[in-house]
């Protein structure tokens, strides 16, 4: 749903790639479909990786999936 909200409307570097990495979360948390929850950080991941000032939030992202 949250996707389907932030369609249509500008966005700034990074904000869908965080949207990406808390949809993942919490699919993880909820037990939700973690292949799903997988290729949403991956995104999140390629997204974030394009802008040098989100690597403390990369680092957050490659942190979570080195351990989920």
């Amino acid at each position: 749903h949250a996707r389907e909200l932030q369609a249509g409307h500008a966005a700034g570097p990074g904000v869908v790639a965080n949207q990406s990495f808390q949809l993942a979360r919490a699919l993880v948390a909820s037990g939700g479909d973690r292949a799903r929850a997988a290729q949403l950080a991956a995104d999140a991941r390629a997204e974030l990786a394009r802008y040098p000032f989100e690597k403390s939030r990369l680092a957050e992202l490659e942190a979570w999936q080195a351990t989920h």
